[in-house]
């Protein structure tokens, strides 16, 4: 049983990847979209791709580092809220079972893992630019 939760939450996360990075990309086709008429400005005047899709990869990593930061502060919030209730129950059980929370180092790699998502979304939706 333990196994079968373990490839189902492993399925979870990957959907959640490709979840997450399909959200940043569409906001980052909604930010080209707006900014259509100067984008072609700038490719008339001569602009290279980089200096284009700059300030939408830009967006991209700023999107996923706030994302990263809220799943962070949501995550300790709801652990913070449920430790009474998890030693509790583990009291009842006789059991030394205990929740631990995102530490400092797990929580900036949880901020730099979504901020790489967030611009890999940002490359997918530029990707027409490049």
């Amino acid at each position: 049983m333990l196994s079968t939760l373990k490839k189902l939450s492993f399925i979870l996360g990957v959907l959640l990847i490709i979840g997450g990075i399909l959200i940043v990309s569409n906001s980052i086709q909604l930010m080209l979209e707006k900014h259509r008429h100067e984008i072609a400005i700038y490719q008339l005047v001569g602009a290279n791709s980089l200096f284009i899709r700059a300030p939408f990869l830009i967006s991209g990593l700023f999107i996923g580092l706030i994302a990263g930061m809220l799943t962070w502060i949501v995550v300790n919030s709801i652990l913070i809220w449920l430790l009474p209730n998890v030693d509790n129950l583990a009291a009842l059980y006789q059991t030394t079972f205990q929740l631990t929370d995102f530490g400092f180092f797990q929580g900036l790699i949880l901020c730099l893992v979504s901020g790489a998502l967030g611009t890999v979304g940002a490359v997918v939706a530029s990707r027409h630019y490049g």
